[in-house]
């Protein structure tokens, strides 16, 4: 499946198994938008991991805090 250019919102994915699920959809090619409730820098961390590790500088990085 190609998912070159695909959006996906990871709720949670500041750390542990979905951090990796970020990761894992990034390298394919999908815009990553990262959720979080409580940890701020966590989710920056992954943020900027995911944009150092793009070789495509178009691809989006978001953060998003809910509750």
């Amino acid at each position: 499946m190609d998912l070159n250019g695909a959006v996906a919102l990871v709720t949670g994915g500041n750390g542990g198994l979905r951090a990796g699920i970020c990761h894992a959809l990034a390298k394919e090619g999908v815009h990553v938008a990262v959720m979080y409730a409580q940890s701020r820098d966590q989710a920056e961390g992954v943020a900027r991991e995911l944009a150092s590790a793009a070789s495509d500088q178009r691809r989006g990085v978001r953060l998003r805090h809910h509750r």
